[in-house]
């Protein structure tokens, strides 16, 4: 029997299964966490007296128009965050979250010189999210589970059929997507 070259050798391969159980519950906390965090940070940002000095950083960067960008930036934080802890939208929200944090690490962290070892913490955790998605405890994936599993969905548009009742067994030309 060969081994799996994709799958990593367990130092304690008696707790393989724990592992693979564990493995959503963990995701999940690294989502929760992550979403929580930054959904506090936009919080304080929007209702916490801080948009001013948010719109005084944008004006000492160059980057303009300042208001609307720094409500737009504080609302992704504030919004993205609480959607990437249910794990609704959980791509787009983790990538722009993620070019946001880029943003920040390279015009306002790196130029100072200190403070940027948790941005590249949180870009680390929202790159994953960007490719990885909601994970099985995630909204994102009720909702993909409702849309290819319709309960009471009609006949013609039933998801694994070779042939169309709708067309009298005619083989059906749109394939439902996988």
């Amino acid at each position: 029997m060969t081994e799996n070259p994709d799958k990593p050798r367990l130092l304690l391969p008696f707790l393989g299964p724990l592992y693979a159980a564990l493995e959503p519950l963990a995701y999940l906390f690294l989502r929760l966490t992550s979403g929580l965090v930054m959904a506090e940070f936009g919080w304080r940002k929007l209702f916490g007296g801080m948009a001013r000095d948010i719109e005084q950083l944008f004006r000492n960067l160059g980057l303009e128009p300042a208001v609307p960008l720094a409500y737009f930036t504080s609302g992704l934080e504030l919004v993205g965050g609480i959607a990437i802890a249910l794990g609704l939208l959980t791509r787009p929200l983790a990538f722009m979250l993620f070019v946001q944090l880029m943003v920040i690490l390279v015009m306002v962290m790196i130029p100072r010189g200190t403070g940027y070892h948790l941005t590249v913490v949180w870009l680390g955790s929202y790159a994953l999210m960007a490719v990885h998605g909601g994970g099985r405890l995630s909204l994102d994936r009720a909702r993909n589970v409702k849309r290819r599993f319709p309960a009471v969905a009609p006949a013609c548009i039933r998801p694994v059929q070779r042939t169309s009742p709708c067309s009298h067994g005619a083989p059906s030309a749109r394939r439902w997507p996988r």
